[in-house]
């Protein structure tokens, strides 16, 4: 009776292993939402020595003040997208500070969330200077489900 039972289940618990991924080392894409992109953030705008970074936001209260920020000198301003968190987070990459506009950017391109390593983002950021004499500092900006507190920023040429 025990060898029956077993050889009836078993082909049912491999194929809910195979389709959760358990004992597996692979890797979940994390699906994402653009916010906004372009090639003039607010964020630490005219500041020559802002080179560029990432953010990952978490909380209602940090999101309303980036945002203001970011969108600060358009007028009128873009109302505050809605992001639910605890559930959701919002990414942000920045390219920083550059002396020409039509040239440079950057784009969050995907997510990798492994079940055994830290949230891996990843960034393609494209320097080349543009035909424009204009101080600009280009982003992306994208809500995701929430990730894990542990991030790496993975930024790569196109």
């Amino acid at each position: 009776m025990r060898r029956t039972l077993l050889s009836r289940f078993l082909p049912a618990f491999a194929l809910m292993l195979l389709v959760s991924g358990a004992g597996s080392s692979g890797t979940d894409t994390v699906p994402f939402e653009t916010i906004a992109k372009g090639e003039i953030s607010g964020y630490r705008q005219g500041d020559p020595a802002f080179a560029g970074g990432e953010l990952l936001i978490a909380s209602q209260a940090v999101w309303e003040r980036f945002w203001a920020e970011h969108t600060a000198g358009q007028v009128p301003a873009p109302p505050l997208p809605e992001v639910k968190f605890p559930v959701e987070n919002v990414l942000v990459a920045l390219l920083g500070y550059q002396t020409t506009g039509g040239g440079p950017s950057i784009e969050i391109t995907g997510i990798e969330d492994p079940p055994d390593r830290e949230t891996v983002i990843h960034v393609e950021e494209d320097r080349t200077p543009g035909p424009l004499d204009v101080i600009t500092n280009p982003y992306h900006i994208v809500k995701t489900e929430r990730v894990r507190w542990s991030v790496t920023w993975l930024h790569e040429k196109p």
